[in-house]
């Protein structure tokens, strides 16, 4: 999971042989949550329009703060995802 700290960005999905921008990133945006919500790589073109300051959370990392509070607000959208998922 990644989070955008500082800066702004585009994200892009390709279709066929076009990329199309699918949103803005900004300051407290998350991408590449797939990853680690539902268990599926997801391959994303990222265009800088300022500089970039971005958090790695790795999946593993997540598992652990989830587990340190069970109504946490973390767990609680998390759930919401999940949940719409299936």
């Amino acid at each position: 999971m990644t989070i955008i700290m500082k800066g702004i960005a585009e994200l892009y999905v390709s279709l066929g042989e076009y990329d199309l921008r699918a949103e803005f990133l900004r300051p407290g945006d998350i991408f590449n949550q797939n990853l680690f919500l539902l268990g599926i790589p997801v391959q994303v073109n990222i265009k800088c329009l300022s500089d970039l300051e971005v958090l790695q959370l790795h999946s593993d990392k997540v598992a652990h703060l989830r587990k340190m509070k069970d109504e946490s607000t973390l767990n609680t959208e998390i759930h919401k995802v999940i949940t719409k998922a299936e």
